[in-house]
């Protein structure tokens, strides 16, 4: 077992999920759509929300599953990923009140990178 409690393989696997997420700026379901249309057109789109019963529904996954593999909001812990076009900072831990529900805070860094006129590299990084 490794120190987030995932076996050797699942450890390596897991590994080639975030390169192959953060090799590029697109989400991997194929929508084309990129990271940086998360919180505009993305975030909370499963979820139905009734103010007059005031209820929530969710209808279906957060699409942060195709930013972030789905895996790792299953590891305890606080752990960082940068990949050649962007990486995320994420904890993810037990609810005090109710330990069968797991909760997760994540942060994903946008980089951007390009060789300037003077042959300089430079690059860029916002959250």
């Amino acid at each position: 077992m490794s120190a987030n409690g995932l076996s050797a393989q699942a450890a390596q696997d897991l590994d080639q999920r975030r390169k192959q997420y953060t090799d590029s700026d697109y989400l991997v379901d194929g929508s084309g759509k990129t990271i940086r249309n998360y919180r505009t057109q993305l975030y909370t789109s499963g979820v139905e929300v009734n103010f007059g019963k005031k209820t929530l529904k969710v209808t279906t996954d957060d699409p942060i599953i195709h930013i972030i593999p789905e895996e790792e909001f299953a590891v305890i812990g606080f752990r960082t990923f940068v990949g050649k076009e962007y990486g995320y900072v994420m904890e993810t831990w037990k609810d005090h009140y109710t330990p069968s529900i797991i909760r997760s805070t994540v942060m994903v860094i946008d980089i951007t990178s390009y060789w300037s006129a003077k042959a300089a590299y430079n690059f860029s990084i916002s959250p």
